[in-house]
């Protein structure tokens, strides 16, 4: 996840990132509707795609721990010196579905009760809830308006997750404002 986020940061992506905050549908007519509001373009993000150099790519990968899926990417990375661009790009885009599709994986294992959906949101929702504008953009281009939808449960996660939170902010701002009115009493 922290490799995703150093990347697009890099090639200056944070500005398309910012702009996902309220997400609903998960879906290519959404991104469209939010791109357009904020006068950026869908093709615009591909195109920053392919300022991905393979020093980006090494330098993510270095501080971002050596686990064996890292390794093996920048052992791959670094067989080769001149690297066009779109092979660079497309490397990110599979390494990105990659890491979605694991995510799935667990959001579907929540949301069939294979795991504790309420344990795991003790320790996960925080990150979870505010990395999911960096995969916005990857889940709602896969994702036609009425057609066949991908990531399905880490959208599902994402609802649940972000509804409770918002619960759980109204009842903590209602016994703030109690404690409030009784201190002043």
């Amino acid at each position: 996840m922290r490799i995703i986020k150093k990347i697009l940061k890099a090639i200056g992506a944070n500005d398309y990132i910012a702009q996902f905050e309220d997400v609903k549908r998960f879906d290519s007519s959404e991104l469209n509707e939010i791109l357009q509001k904020n006068s950026l373009e869908s093709g615009n993000f591909k195109k920053l795609l392919q300022n991905i150099t393979l020093d980006i790519w090494k330098e993510a990968l270095l501080e971002n721990g050596s686990d064996f899926c890292n390794q093996s990417w920048y052992n791959m990375l670094s067989m080769e010196e001149n690297i066009d661009s779109s092979i660079l790009s497309n490397g990110f885009e599979s390494f990105v579905h990659d890491f979605l599709n694991d995510l799935e994986t667990m959001a579907l294992a929540l949301r069939y009760n294979i795991a504790d959906e309420k344990l795991i949101y003790q320790s996960l929702h925080q990150t979870y809830l505010n990395h999911i504008r960096i995969w916005y953009y990857f889940i709602a281009f896969e994702n036609l308006f009425g057609e066949n939808r991908y990531y399905e449960n880490i959208v599902w996660l994402y609802h649940k997750w972000y509804e409770r939170k918002e619960k759980q902010k109204k009842k903590f701002e209602k016994q703030v404002g109690r404690m409030t009115v009784a201190t002043k009493v």
